[in-house]
């Protein structure tokens, strides 16, 4: 079995090139049939989890901008006729 490079880059370009250099040694450990293979499942990977992450920040400005009932000053709320 062939290894990858083991002291991996910290840069998002450095990493994806060194990546985009050991793909065929992964496709070939998990034998896939070819590198496109591969490449979908890493990015639908990174697509889910990107998402998770949206989410959880969509969530987190929404109760930034109308925050939880029960913590709304009912003076301000008439103040500006909500």
């Amino acid at each position: 079995m062939t290894k990858l490079n083991e002291n991996l880059p910290l840069g998002p370009r450095e990493m994806r090139n060194t990546l985009n250099n050991n793909f065929h040694l992964i496709n070939e450990e998990y034998d896939f049939v070819n590198k496109k293979e591969l490449e979908k499942l890493v990015k639908q990977y990174a697509g889910e989890e990107i998402n998770k992450y949206n989410e959880k920040i969509q969530y987190q400005i929404q109760h930034i901008i109308v925050p939880p009932t029960n913590h709304i000053n009912t003076k301000e709320v008439k103040k500006y006729g909500l």
